[in-house]
């Protein structure tokens, strides 16, 4: 497949659109959500702030296993059915019976793992989030699938300007953070009301929902048959989620503190690989349903190298720029958390490519060996987490259980991409060289530089290579603009 192919793959109807339109949404959801964050932790004492981070860790945790992660399902079924109606009332309904199931869930939990009266009673509050998220992320799935996302998007911003208000309101006025978690979920409740209003297809009625009759034994199938999804789409956060519980029984507040702190900033850093994912997902289903395998390997190839680049400008920023940044964000009480940040941010050298790995796993009815990878590398984390800790107490000991248990997925997913003759041998060596070259090379420019200048040469170097390689293919930056100026028509 030819550049101009390939650019024409990614400039296809509705893809680079809802990109952008996911890009600058997200980008500016995140930035007001961080802000929010940035505030509440300055606004309460570190005991506090750590009770209310675990609390909503619980919450999110649950919340990953309360939609069974059937969203990839429900794009990949609506698109090659005919019964589009039925598929949509199903998926909600199911996503209302287990909101209610996994809050119950998340109580219990709560009880059960802590005697702190303050967590406890935070996780009941923040946990009625679940009942929400569950209908939103319903919705959500439901644009994906139309390719509407751009009307998700303008929800989610709308509801992250409200928390930076309620931020704000905080900065002036202070209040419990008990009073904080109840107000948060009647935002929530405001954002599902305007996804309904806004954000609703002309598939969905209130009606056809309530009416819609499921039972147990359809749940029991639908589930069963998809149970990969179901460890597909919660995994992910697990990864995360999990090192905050066992930090909260094993480690100290302020290792809470600054775990949370090197996640929310690293959650910021992946929205372009999410958000492009959920528009490249699409267009990898699509072209896995034509007899054209090359074509789509190309396509995978090509966009494989703006993701690796991207976790590679992220992590070196980080790198480059975390001791001068955290501490100005989030205040001297957090001025030695730059160096865990930076610990967190190494894994963001693969995370983005195996994100589109998974992608196309899954594009290519492979979930189930995505699910077992990801099974796998999970028990990696917790085997190396837990068995280190146990003699070395330190954050440390997390973050880099997570970036090996990360290269251990990835590896796994090289070799069954290989398998299927969608990457060569040489493609995953290279992959490896390169990504040890370049950390090495920047490693060194920090060292006989300073990181913020570090940063600059490197990535003036990149231009030039990148400009270099545009025109030895014949393709010039006025073609390449003229070529995406198509993404809109």
């Amino acid at each position: 497949m030819g550049m101009n192919k390939i650019l024409g793959a990614l400039t296809g109807k509705g893809l680079l659109q809802n990109s952008l339109w996911g890009m600058l949404s997200n980008i500016l959801q995140n930035f007001f959500l961080g802000l929010f964050f940035i505030i509440v932790a300055r606004s309460y004492s570190v005991g506090d702030f750590a009770d209310y981070l675990v609390a909503n860790t619980m919450y999110q945790l649950i919340a990953s296993f309360s939609t069974m992660g059937l969203g990839q399902w429900f794009t990949r079924e609506i698109i090659n059915s005919e019964d589009k109606r039925g598929i949509v009332n199903r998926f909600l309904k199911l996503q209302l019976y287990f909101g209610v199931a996994f809050y119950l869930v998340n109580c219990v939990a709560a009880y059960t793992m802590y005697d702190d009266p303050m967590i406890r009673k935070l996780a009941v509050y923040v946990g009625i989030n679940i009942l929400f998220d569950n209908f939103i992320y319903a919705l959500r799935s439901l644009n994906i699938a139309e390719r509407n996302q751009q009307k998700s998007f303008m929800v989610l911003l709308i509801e992250s300007s409200l928390k930076l208000l309620l931020g704000t309101i905080l900065v002036f006025q202070s209040f419990s953070i008990v009073a904080l978690s109840v107000l948060s979920v009647v935002l929530r409740v405001v954002t599902l009301n305007l996804f309904i209003r806004i954000s609703s297809s002309s598939l969905l009625t209130l009606r056809g929902i309530l009416r819609y009759r499921i039972s147990f034994d359809d749940i029991r199938q639908i589930v069963f048959k998809n149970w990969a999804f179901v460890v597909i789409g919660s995994i992910s956060v697990i990864y995360w989620r999990v090192g905050s519980i066992i930090i909260s029984k094993m480690l100290t507040d302020l290792d809470i503190a600054n775990y949370e702190i090197g996640y929310k900033l690293f959650s910021i850093a992946q929205i372009i690989p999410v958000i492009f994912s959920a528009t490249v997902f699409p267009k990898f289903v699509s072209m896995a349903g034509t007899d054209d395998r090359k074509g789509l390997t190309d396509f995978f190839r090509f966009t494989f190298i703006g993701y690796f680049l991207f976790g590679l400008l992220s992590c070196t920023f980080v790198y480059s720029f975390s001791d001068l940044l955290v501490p100005f964000a989030f205040g001297e009480k957090f001025a030695a958390s730059g160096p865990y940040v930076r610990e967190m941010f190494f894994t963001m050298l693969v995370f983005p490519t195996a994100l589109l790995q998974a992608n196309l796993l899954v594009a290519i009815k492979l979930e189930k060996f995505d699910m077992l990878f990801n099974v796998l590398s999970l028990v990696v984390y917790l085997g190396l987490c837990l068995t280190i800790l146990s003699g070395v107490r330190s954050l440390s000991v997390v973050n880099y259980s997570i970036l090996a248990s990360f290269f251990f997925f990835h590896l796994l997913q090289d070799i069954a991409l290989y398998r299927k003759g969608m990457l060569s041998v040489q493609h995953i060596v290279l992959y490896y060289l390169a990504l040890a070259g370049i950390v090495l090379i920047y490693y060194w420019l920090c060292q006989v530089t300073n990181a913020p200048l570090a940063f600059v040469l490197f990535w003036g170097g990149v231009a030039l290579l990148a400009v270099i390689a545009l025109a030895r293919n014949g393709l010039s930056m006025h073609e390449l603009r003229n070529r995406l100026s198509t993404f809109n028509k």
